[in-house]
C-alpha cells in the first residue's frame, strides 16, 4: 500500500492534519476550576462546561465534571507516548458499561496532543 503524494504530503498526512484542526479540545469545551487528585495511571481536575454565548442566562446551571486525565507511559526517566494504554483501555471500557444511580456516568473520552482525557 503506498501513500499517494499530494504536493509534498501524503493523503495521510493531510487525513491526519485535518482531524487535529476538527478535534474538540479540553480548553474549547470546558473551564478548569483547580486540581483534585492524582493517582497512578493519572490527574483529577474539578471543571465546568463552557457555556454557549447564545445562553447568557444566569439562573442555567452549568454542569461541573471530573475530567481524569491519563499519564504517559515511562521508559525508565524518559517519558514517551506509546499509544492508549491497555490499562487505560480497560478503564474506559468498564466506565462506559457502568450505569447505577449512586455511580457518576462518564460522559466522553477525548484524545488530544498524545493526552487522553475522561
Amino acid at each position: 500500500m503506498s501513500n499517494k503524494l499530494i504536493g509534498n504530503k501524503s493523503m495521510l498526512q493531510e487525513f491526519k492534519e485535518k482531524r487535529e484542526l476538527e478535534r474538540a479540545r479540553i480548553e474549547d469545551k470546558y473551564d478548569i476550576l483547580g486540581f483534585i487528585s492524582s493517582g497512578t495511571y493519572g490527574r483529577v481536575y474539578k471543571a465546568k462546561a463552557r457555556q454557549k454565548k447564545e445562553t447568557s442566562d444566569e439562573d442555567t446551571k452549568i454542569p461541573v465534571y471530573a475530567i481524569k486525565k491519563f499519564k504517559p507511559d515511562k521508559e525508565g526517566d524518559v517519558t514517551t507516548y506509546t499509544g492508549i494504554s491497555q490499562s487505560a483501555c480497560r478503564e474506559i471500557s468498564l466506565c462506559q458499561e457502568l450505569k447505577h444511580e449512586n455511580i457518576i456516568a462518564l460522559q466522553e473520552v477525548l484524545l488530544e496532543d498524545n493526552s487522553i482525557h475522561m
